[in-house]
């Protein structure tokens, strides 16, 4: 997958050389330019920028100073962020690449005086042995054929430079020019003598305008010298490591450094039992391209779900579309792909109709509280992401959102959620057919699971995170999941959405006062309007703080008489709220409580009860609404 990826990126790069810079942003610090030519003056004539947290790279007004910084910045950046590959070793304190840059921690900077383990003595000395090192390039180069457990033997003096001469002639002439070598010894000797003012004039700087974690010095040089000191710099140190390098006649394989783990402590990794030891080699170029291929993912995001066009052509637009076929994968907290899959044929789209069962109504004014209630429109539905968005917004409170990746999820620890630990673990265990279906429009496991799985979730929500009768949340869920039922309903099967009009058309012509005639006529309508029932009586509730829980007793009852049983005791407790005028609550209270069920409470049944519990109460039918919105 990454070489085929890497295919259409390499063809991207040909036409914008700056693909890499549009995924690449500048870290947290202050960005300084100066010139060898000329006194530094921390004054109004200093050219920079500060780059923080809440300071975002679009707000920065100087935007060709910005892009200045940006570009060089990126030629001289430590590759991945891995200190391992710093030029500064063992120390890590310089984490720039090359001569024409100085980056350094702000605190191995500033404020030595107080820093125990790194004094203004261990600077300079860093700083002249990082110099040193820049000199002695071509030695790293040499490391590529040392390192290797596939070379024939080490290479001899008169052998060294025809073997750097045979792969890397350019940058061997540009090593070792005397321009390169006296710019190097320039700018060392500019940095040392004034070092003492850059860190006076920062100090100063820093009391003005706030900067963290990095300083950042730039020198005003021309960016094709930057470029080809990146290439110093990331040629001997692109590969994973060194070890496993071979050698043809024309270019050198090794290990990518990205998405491949090998060193002493995990054997496991490495292939034992082949000749080849390690399971894939590329070359410097692929490398490299590879390198920008993880930049540009990881700038989609760390563990969520990126999907992109199996020929998407890097352009700047959508990475997805409509398409037949995609890559699906995911980063994990390493930048590594942890999650692949190639989904050859787009089964996104869909059709489903998004169903208002309960009657839930929504204002017409958000904003104003007292805005008039109108019924919600029913939906149509047509891409599986807004279904996904819509399922985690409904069953999963958005602790759990849409760009996630459900397959790998995981609930952070300490981390503060509305949704219960069941609710939690409802999720983990059904998170793989979760993932099928709405990343892949796959819904063998899901129409399997679905019903069990949204009925746990609605029971849940009214258990444990209902405060006292508001179910306006619970109403919408109940909406989704009937509509989903419906949507994975077999041939021939009657919808969930058909049963439940069945007995709402059926008690209908009941309900007007004149009418005498008995209201529970089956069971179905037994366990409905003994939903009905249980949410107007504890809707009738003068208690000033409406406690969870309130719809618990009536849930966990596990038969028709602990049902009447639960009734009669809320309607002992809350009579006194209960007009004598009020003929429907008495005929059907009276109708529930006197039919004998001839069924037990089965999936159907305890269906029509959790109908019951979120359908636009009955009760309130003509009134002003006293629920608890």
């Amino acid at each position: 997958m990454i070489r085929d990826i890497s295919k259409n990126i390499k063809e991207a790069i040909l036409t914008n050389e700056n693909l890499a810079l549009d995924n690449y942003s500048l870290k947290e610090g202050i960005y300084l330019k100066l010139s060898i030519n000329y006194d530094i003056e921390f004054d109004e004539s200093l050219e920079y920028i500060v780059i923080d947290k809440e300071n975002k790279d679009d707000s920065i007004k100087n935007r060709d100073l910005y892009m200045w910084f940006k570009e060089r910045d990126y030629y001289s950046s430590i590759l991945n962020d891995d200190t391992n590959k710093a030029i500064d070793l063992p120390a890590k304190k310089i984490h720039s690449t090359n001569h024409l840059s100085f980056f350094i921690k702000k605190e191995n900077i500033l404020n030595l005086e107080n820093n125990k383990k790194f004094k203004y003595e261990d600077l300079l000395n860093r700083t002249d042995i990082y110099y040193d090192k820049l000199l002695k390039a071509d030695e790293k180069f040499l490391e590529i054929h040392d390192s290797s457990i596939f070379k024939q033997r080490k290479l001899k003096k008169g052998e060294e430079n025809k073997f750097l001469d045979k792969y890397f002639k350019e940058q061997m002439d540009y090593i070792k020019s005397e321009e390169r070598k006296t710019s190097i010894k320039n700018h060392k000797n500019f940095i040392l003598n004034n070092l003492n003012k850059i860190i006076n004039g920062l100090e100063k700087l820093n009391k003005e305008v706030k900067f963290d974690n990095y300083v950042k010095i730039f020198f005003d040089e021309n960016i094709g010298t930057y470029k080809k000191e990146q290439e110093v710099y990331l040629f001997p140190r692109i590969f994973n490591v060194n070890t496993y390098n071979i050698f043809t006649e024309d270019y050198i394989l090794g290990l990518p450094s990205k998405n491949i783990t090998t060193n002493d402590k995990k054997p496991y990794l490495l292939l034992r039992s082949m000749d080849c030891k390690v399971p894939t080699r590329v070359t410097l170029e692929e490398a490299i391209i590879q390198d920008v291929l993880f930049n540009f993912l990881e700038k989609q995001g760390k563990f969520k779900e990126i999907k992109m066009d199996h020929d998407y052509k890097f352009d700047g637009e959508k990475i997805h579309t409509d398409r037949k076929s995609y890559y699906s994968l995911r980063l994990d907290q390493n930048s590594e792909i942890d999650e692949f899959d190639f989904i050859p044929t787009n089964n996104e789209n869909l059709e489903f109709n998004l169903i208002n069962i309960t009657n839930r109504k929504v204002r017409i004014d958000w904003e104003d509280a007292k805005s008039k209630k109108v019924l919600e429109e029913e939906k149509c539905i047509n891409s599986l992401y807004r279904l996904k968005g819509l399922f985690c917004e409904r069953f999963l409170l958005n602790d759990v959102k849409a760009t996630d990746y459900f397959r790998k999820y995981e609930f952070s620890k300490g981390r503060n959620l509305k949704i219960t630990n069941n609710m939690k673990s409802i999720f983990i265990v059904n998170r793989e057919s979760l993932h099928d279906f709405f990343s892949h429009g796959i819904d063998i496991s899901f129409k399997e699971t679905v019903n069990k799985m949204t009925k746990d979730f609605i029971k849940e929500r009214i258990r444990y995170l209902t405060e006292g009768i508001n179910l306006w949340d619970v109403m919408g869920a109940y909406n989704l999941r009937v509509s989903l039922l419906d949507y994975f309903k077999k041939e021939g099967e009657e919808s969930l959405e058909n049963q439940i009009k069945k007995v709402l058309e059926s008690l209908e012509g009941k309900l007007t006062k004149d009418n005498k005639e008995l209201l529970c006529e089956n069971d179905r309508e037994f366990y409905f309007l003994s939903g009905q029932l249980a949410y107007y009586l504890l809707s009738l509730s003068q208690a000033k703080r409406k406690t969870y829980g309130m719809f618990e007793g009536i849930l966990n009852a596990r038969n028709s008489e602990k049902i009447k049983k639960e009734l009669i005791h809320l309607f002992e407790l809350y009579k006194h709220e209960i007009g004598i005028g009020n003929i429907l609550f008495k005929r059907t209270f009276s109708s529930v409580i006197g039919h004998r069920t001839t069924t037990k409470l089965d999936e159907k049944n305890e269906e029509m009860l959790l109908v019951g519990i979120t359908y636009d109460n009955i009760f309130y039918r003509g009134k002003e609404e006293k629920k608890n919105d």
